[in-house]
């Protein structure tokens, strides 16, 4: 039988990854960490449903569904980086790659994890899973909810530390970009706390991807849905700000040359 849902994900996820490309080539490098890994989290979405429209049972279908948050996870992470960018000129940027790696390295971990013990979620047997593997799973979810919560308070500092230039179209870009991180926590969120719900408890209606169709969409599929439609209105309300950023910075040398040579 067709899946109603993963058909949706398969043509929604599809429709938006243009416009992802072109969101991810507007904003270049400070922004490319961010639209970067949102489409692969398209990406992954667009395959998974394809999976499971092939084989609603595919243990990789399962893999997939949960690995797909982490690139979710890394894209928030991303964009936040942007926000930081353009807000905050003068902060050390050294110590701010560290972050980011640090940050890179917690859900890697925890996606390999989730990958490792993905195995135990086949719907095909009815053998209970192996402990080592549900344990390895477990882990992964709890490592990737730990990220989720850097992730809130990250955005929360953020929003503390004042503009470095708070009328600059630059610096209203990146404050843009952060109430989008801030918006879309709350429903990434959601959808971290359903993975573990089905994880922890083992309840075959609770699964991401073959369970009971309602607990699919109001706790799956909608709020990641929001958070890529959240992501990318405020992306391409900003496709600009790169340049401008550049452009300023070109002012600013002038100014700076102009009032050298008033003085010379």
């Amino acid at each position: 039988m067709m899946s109603p849902l993963s058909i949706a994900q398969l043509v929604i996820y599809a429709t938006l990854t243009p416009p992802t490309l072109y969101t991810t080539y507007r904003h270049a490098l400070p922004g490319l960490l961010g639209w970067g890994y949102l489409l692969a989290f398209l990406s992954l979405r667009i395959i998974g449903a394809g999976l499971i429209l092939s084989n609603p049972a595919s243990t990789s279908a399962s893999t997939i569904s949960n690995i797909g948050l982490s690139p979710l996870l890394l894209a928030t992470n991303g964009i936040l980086h942007e926000a930081w960018h353009y807000r905050t000129k003068n902060s050390n940027k050294k110590l701010e790659w560290l972050a980011v790696l640090s940050y890179h390295l917690l859900v890697v971990t925890a996606l390999a994890l989730v990958a490792s013990g993905a195995s135990a979620l086949s719907t095909s047997t009815s053998t209970p899973p192996p402990a080592s593997k549900l344990t390895l799973l477990k882990t992964g979810v709890v490592i990737l909810l730990l990220a989720w919560l850097v992730l809130v308070l990250a955005a929360l500092y953020s929003l503390l530390i004042p503009r470095s230039s708070p009328s600059s179209f630059p610096s209203l870009g990146g404050t843009r970009l952060l109430h989008a991180v801030l918006a879309s926590l709350p429903l990434s969120g959601i959808r971290l706390a359903y993975s573990a719900a089905s994880i922890f408890s083992g309840n075959k209606h609770l699964s991401p991807s073959t369970g009971d169709l309602g607990y699919r969409v109001c706790l799956g599929f909608l709020p990641e849905l929001s958070v890529v439609v959240i992501f990318m209105v405020v992306g391409l309300m900003t496709r600009g700000v790169r340049r401008e950023g550049n452009g300023e910075v070109e002012r600013v040398s002038a100014v700076e040359v102009e009032v050298g040579d008033g003085r010379k």
